[in-house]
């Protein structure tokens, strides 16, 4: 289960998606923006190894400078998401 979810390293026009599960699990990562869907699931392996401490990251580019998305990531519990706003252009 997806135990924590946050974005970091967020610029105009990209933002990297970090979590931590519980377990060792395959996760799915998309990005959307309102009602659509920016980037379709990422299929995220499980690791070979459980190590909760150990936080999992992907990064999405070519976004647009000072737009909202949320970030979902499924695994074996509920879907986590995260709002996120991209930095505007000077």
């Amino acid at each position: 289960m997806i135990t924590h979810l946050e974005a970091t390293d967020i610029t105009e026009r990209s933002l990297r998606a970090v979590w931590r599960s519980d377990m060792s699990e395959e996760v799915r990562v998309s990005l959307h923006r309102g009602a659509e869907v920016i980037h379709k699931p990422i299929i995220v392996p499980r690791l070979l190894r459980p190590d909760p401490m150990s936080a999992r990251q992907l990064l999405f580019e070519d976004l647009e400078p000072g737009t909202k998305y949320e970030i979902v990531v499924e695994g074996s519990g509920p879907a986590r998401t995260h709002t996120v706003t991209t930095r505007r252009s000077p």
